[in-house]
């Protein structure tokens, strides 16, 4: 069997057995998007880096700015979905220190969307 369809086979094995633990460990919560996207950049970190390996030549032209244009994004995201329940549960508890008692605490703040 080819040496990069191996390769391919055994990044989504790998991907569905630890998107199966992750699952099980975090369910809705925030950390589950989090893991996921980490899981799933990491490894196509591995794969492009693979691909280099056995297409030698000038791949790394290609697969290097993809990778750092792909990470990029990723951690984008990652920040966006982070950042935006924290700053609206901030917000919240800042209203609660000023006096205010009568604010609604949604519980979807603190899981994922």
């Amino acid at each position: 069997m080819n040496e990069i369809v191996k390769q391919t086979l055994l990044t989504l094995v790998v991907f569905l057995i630890s998107w199966v633990i992750i699952k099980l460990i975090f369910k809705k919560s925030i950390m589950y998007r989090f893991s996921v996207i980490t899981l799933s950049f990491t490894l196509f970190a591995t794969y492009i880096s693979k691909l280099q390996l056995f297409l030698g030549g000038y791949t790394q032209l290609i697969f290097t700015p993809l990778g750092i244009i792909i990470g990029t994004l990723v951690y984008w995201y990652i920040n966006k979905i982070l950042t935006h329940p924290l700053e609206k549960s901030i917000n919240q508890l800042r209203e609660l220190s000023e006096g205010k008692l009568d604010i609604k605490i949604e519980k979807t703040i603190l899981l994922a969307s």
